[in-house]
């Protein structure tokens, strides 16, 4: 949980859904399931850490590269579902 959007983590996929009241009903809709982060990691990225920023909405992801060895920090918007900058 990072204020009132939820994560959830696997491997080198990421969902998240803002939490509201429609998250607990019992009858929950098709238009309320969660959604994927439009980023398409290689199979060789691990994502090692996700860490808030002052901004709602937008977490910095923290991943590695494996294979290639590379370390890659991406600040992500949520609620647009894109990468940002924090210049």
């Amino acid at each position: 949980m990072f204020g009132d959007l939820l994560l959830v983590q696997c491997g080198r996929f990421i969902k998240y859904q803002k939490v509201d009241k429609t998250l607990f009903d019992e009858f929950f809709s098709d238009k309320d399931k969660f959604t994927n982060l439009h980023i398409d990691f290689d199979k060789t990225v691990e994502i090692s850490k996700i860490w808030s920023t002052k901004l709602p909405n937008v977490l910095q992801i923290v991943a590695k590269d494996n294979v290639k060895d590379i370390f890659m920090i991406l600040t992500w918007d949520f609620k647009k579902n894109i990468e940002v900058s924090m210049l």
